[in-house]
């Protein structure tokens, strides 16, 4: 309490000293609002963008999850359909099926992989594609001999899609991540 008493004394005394301490008290009070938006900023951007990106990469996940649902039924419930039809090439239906469900991704960058199982105790074919159709043509194995790898019925079907997703977060570096979902289904 003594302090205050003889500070404000010194001050009256001398009032150039007055005008001094106050203008140095003014001017170094305005930077700290600066100072915080400095710190904060920078933060908030990286949680903003990063949110934001999080959630872009996760709607390509349900969207990837809802094809290969969606690809993998469709091999599943048409399996005597490929015999005596335009296309013994189950691969390539089911990747057309794939791409007409994903319609948000960019299906030159989708990876597929599919597999094959005639029976349960049966040997299991893969057949990959990572490039679209493009893998699944005519000269691919599951053109060949997709419709019989599949079975009669009761055989396996398994269908994994990978899509690559570089998400944008300020003030970190650019990584790709590979988002990848597998979904299983028993022939029909």
């Amino acid at each position: 309490m003594h302090f205050r008493f003889a500070f404000r004394g010194i001050l009256s005394a001398n009032p150039r000293a007055a005008r001094h301490l106050k203008s140095w008290l003014i001017s170094h009070c305005e930077g700290g609002a600066l100072v915080e938006m400095a710190l904060v900023v920078p933060m908030m951007l990286m949680l903003i963008t990063g949110m934001a990106s999080f959630g872009l990469a996760l709607n390509n996940y349900l969207i990837l999850s809802h094809a290969a649902d969606v690809g993998a039924r469709y091999v599943a419930i048409n399996q005597g359909n490929f015999t005596n039809g335009a296309t013994t090439n189950p691969c390539a239906m089911a990747a057309t099926q794939i791409q007409a469900a994903a319609v948000a991704v960019a299906a030159s960058k989708l990876s597929y992989s599919i597999t094959l199982t005639p029976s349960a105790t049966g040997t299991a074919t893969t057949y990959t594609s990572s490039n679209g159709t493009s893998g699944f043509g005519s000269g691919s194995g599951c053109a060949t001999g997709g419709a019989g790898n599949m079975g009669t019925g009761g055989g396996i079907v398994t269908v994994s899609l990978s899509y690559p997703v570089t998400p944008f977060v300020v003030f970190w570096s650019n990584r790709t991540l590979t988002l990848t979902t597998t979904t299983t289904e028993i022939i029909q």
